[in-house]
């Protein structure tokens, strides 16, 4: 719904050539559309030419979205889009979709992840940067991070047998808590430090410890989004106005950078029955 919402609101949209031709027709009448579609061996724009169209209509002060098929993160060049925007200081938010990994998985009955048959999976791309193939041996699969789900708890007992199966002590590593969520927050340490339960690290883990948790290891969780940009730089707002003004207000703190907290104070609701007359008192009474 945040999706439908942000393209409602769209002004200038620059969409790909992987996705339902229907989402567009959520966009103002007004909005511009710009293809940047990229097919294999057919590419309407460099992604060079799409970064810098993402920040020259964002510098005129224009409401952009940049609509992409599945989940941009993965293999969807969002990183190279996301520090074309940060580079001038520019307010952005991130909604992911749904990968294609999980249309031909969960979609197909083909579950990476069974109950007495697999714990997990590895997602990686034959292709390499400019085009070429990469290799896709045992080497080059033990580079690839790793996530632990339902982990938080044994945090310690994981990076432990990490460690000592030759991982690194100073591999990054970071704990995720309540992803997406209104409390998401991040624990970012060496392997080692988690392995040791150092005191700062779980000082950092103890308030979050009834959150769901997924714990990451390898080189890419040095990378975040910037969320101190714009007016609001990150901070979470409480929005308490009526249910009638939340989604509008909302948009209003996450355009200035922001985090809504929606808490409603006022909740419009019909009535089950027409409400009694009051009673008609005399106008004098007597003793």
């Amino acid at each position: 719904m945040a999706g439908v919402r942000a393209l409602r609101r769209c002004e200038v949209c620059l969409f790909d050539a992987l996705l339902d031709p229907a989402l567009l027709a959520e966009l103002p009448p007004a909005a511009q559309r710009v293809d940047v579609g990229k097919r294999c061996g057919e590419h309407r724009q460099p992604q060079a030419e799409i970064s810098r169209l993402l920040t020259v209509y964002a510098r005129r002060g224009l409401r952009v979205v940049r609509l992409k098929g599945g989940d941009a993160g993965l293999f969807g060049r969002l990183a190279e889009e996301v520090e074309a925007v940060e580079n001038l200081q520019l307010p952005y938010r991130v909604l992911p979709g749904i990968s294609s990994l999980n249309a031909a998985t969960t979609g197909t009955g083909m579950l990476l992840t069974r109950r007495g048959v697999s714990r997990g999976f590895c997602a990686l791309t034959p292709r390499a940067q400019g085009g070429d193939t990469a290799p896709v041996d045992r080497t080059a699969r033990a580079a690839l991070p790793i996530v632990f789900f339902m982990g938080a708890d044994v945090v310690a007992g994981t990076a432990d047998a990490l460690l000592r199966d030759g991982t690194p002590a100073a591999t990054p590593a970071a704990m995720v808590f309540d992803a997406g969520g209104e409390g998401e927050a991040i624990v970012r340490a060496e392997l080692a430090a988690f392995a040791t339960q150092r005191a700062e690290v779980m000082s950092a883990l103890v308030p979050h410890a009834s959150k769901p948790g997924l714990f990451l290891v390898g080189e890419v969780t040095r990378a975040g989004y910037d969320r101190s940009l714009g007016a609001l730089q990150g901070r979470r707002v409480l929005l308490t106005c009526s249910e009638a003004l939340q989604d509008k207000t909302a948009d209003q703190v996450c355009d200035a950078g922001g985090v809504p907290l929606r808490r409603p104070l006022i909740r419009l609701a019909p009535c089950a029955e027409r409400p009694r007359p009051w009673p008609r008192w005399p106008a004098t009474i007597g003793s």
